[in-house]
């Protein structure tokens, strides 16, 4: 009497047999004859994104919902330059170590609202 197959082979759990779970080949697809399609995880794909259980794909891929962001060095140069073209800019106009204050306590605030948008941001996912 063979009970469904959880943990087998795909064929077998398409057969509705029990599995001896034996690589490369199980014994049932060697007796039958037949090639044992193996264990591997398999995805389904739904609307262009891999899903697994009961997640289900979105209307759209990944790569168009999120524009794309510069990548670490290259960001913290972008960063960088943009500090300092604040603080060139602004020694011209007042004394330049008061801008500078100014410039890293904008840059303080500017770190903590990015962290906030980051936490709630983990909690809607």
């Amino acid at each position: 009497m063979s009970t469904r197959s959880h943990h087998g082979c795909w064929t077998c759990k398409r057969r509705r047999r029990r599995c001896d779970n034996a690589r490369p080949s199980c014994q049932n697809c060697t007796d039958r004859g037949a090639a044992c399609e193996g264990y591997e995880v398999r995805l389904r794909w739904g609307m262009g994104i891999a899903s697994r259980g009961r997640l289900t794909g979105a209307d759209t891929p990944a790569k168009n919902s999120v524009p794309p962001r510069p990548r670490g060095r290259q960001r913290d140069l972008i960063k960088e330059r943009e500090r300092h073209a604040e603080l060139e800019q602004g020694s011209a106009l007042h004394g330049s170590r008061d801008l500078e204050l100014a410039v890293s306590q904008r840059r303080v605030v500017d770190d903590e609202v990015l962290f906030n948008e980051c936490e709630l941001a983990a909690e809607t996912v």
